[in-house]
């Protein structure tokens, strides 16, 4: 017997096998694409759906979903992977200093829908001096314990002359501060608006009513702060209100800081202006 004559038997013998048994097991397949399959089985012939993806060389298309913590990263990875129809999502939240990037790279085109499936998240970290400042605006300080706020945070503190509008430079905040701390034996007197736009208090010896001190200090401040961590722009302007309470005779102050919301919008604008410029990919308000 030649070798046709043997793979001819073994194929008769496989045919007679299936045809055996496909009245006793009908199964319909029916095959989208390679490894992909819909299968229907009696006796309700309900259907299931096999992918066998992996064991493809290769995925199909790319299906992920990368976090990055610096803008060079995610205008690095758009410059590999954007196409025409790449877009990059902006979610952002002013008052509660919330900021969010969804690059979506395999994004919908014009009348082309796609699958959405490949996208790259930024969420950009406040920075130290940010959250530092955030966390305590409206927070209750003693004097001592405001001399050390000033003294911590003093790099912090911008001064000189604004628009008309004179504050008072980090050195002479601590000043201020350390003077407060040196008549923690005295008690509150009264205030007096200056024409400078400071107040003047004035605090008188327990022993010695007649005996005052003098502080001036400014209503207002100015600090200058980065919003997010690692970004080069230098720290934006903030003002920053001074109030003081008295409790027991003693001198109590609070900061409050001015509209940092807008400070957080005018950092986010210019952040997303340059990912887009630098990426190529346009940036849309909202979320994806």
């Amino acid at each position: 017997m030649s070798e046709n004559t043997k793979t001819n038997d073994i194929n008769l013998n496989i045919d007679d096998a299936l045809q055996g048994i496909a009245p006793a097991l009908p199964v319909i397949v029916v095959r989208d694409v390679p490894y992909s399959y819909h299968v229907a089985t009696p006796p309700d012939w309900k259907v299931t759906y096999i992918d066998e993806e992996a064991l493809l060389p290769a995925p199909r298309r790319i299906k992920a979903e990368l976090n990055f913590n610096r803008a060079e990263s995610l205008v690095g990875y758009l410059e590999i992977h954007a196409t025409a129809h790449s877009k990059t999502y902006l979610d952002i939240d002013e008052a509660l200093s919330k900021l969010k990037f969804v690059a979506i790279i395999d994004d919908n085109g014009n009348d082309e829908p796609h699958w959405r499936g490949h996208r790259a998240v930024y969420e950009p970290v406040q920075s130290v001096e940010w959250l530092r400042w955030t966390a305590r605006t409206g927070y209750s300080y003693s004097q001592i314990d405001f001399a050390v706020w000033i003294e911590d945070n003093i790099a912090d503190i911008s001064g000189g002359e604004v628009d008309g509008v004179k504050y008072p430079t980090g050195a002479e905040m601590l000043a201020l501060a350390t003077n407060f701390e040196a008549c923690s034996d005295k008690h509150f007197k009264s205030k007096t608006n200056l024409q400078s736009g400071g107040i003047r208090l004035e605090l008188v010896d327990d022993d010695d009513d007649q005996t005052r001190s003098n502080l001036d200090y400014f209503a207002k401040f100015r600090i200058g702060l980065r919003v997010f961590r690692g970004a080069a722009e230098p720290g934006y302007p903030l003002e920053v209100r001074l109030r003081h309470a008295v409790n027991g005779g003693k001198l109590y102050f609070t900061y409050h800081l001015i509209r940092p919301d807008l400070v957080f919008e005018t950092a986010a604008k210019e952040l997303a202006e340059r990912i887009e410029k630098e990426s190529a990919v346009a940036i849309l308000y909202g979320k994806p």
